[in-house]
């Protein structure tokens, strides 16, 4: 997984447009996920965000591009065979 600098997911979750607040709290959740575990449906992530999080109205298209977004940085992977995205196990000089 490539490293990406430690301000990002902090200046997204501060800062960014609802799609990188969402990936800052999808990345958060995937540092402590198991690796392989299976990204929850964009209607799950929802649902979880607007009970604990103060982003107003996320939508399914804002759930895809955060995944998108970690997924370019190697912090999810897509399976190819059945299209569900898994979080990718972490390496040494990853910061999560």
């Amino acid at each position: 997984m490539p490293a990406y600098p430690d301000t990002t997911p902090r200046a997204w979750a501060a800062s960014g447009s609802k799609s990188q607040q969402i990936a800052a709290h999808l990345a958060r959740w995937a540092a402590t996920a198991p690796p392989g575990t299976i990204v929850p449906a964009p209607d799950v992530i929802i649902a979880r965000l607007t009970t604990s999080m103060t982003i107003t109205d996320p939508t399914t298209t804002c759930v895809n591009r955060a995944i998108t977004l970690l997924a370019d940085r190697g912090i999810l992977h897509r399976d190819n065979h059945t299209g569900h995205y898994h979080v990718t196990p972490a390496q040494p000089d990853t910061i999560a």
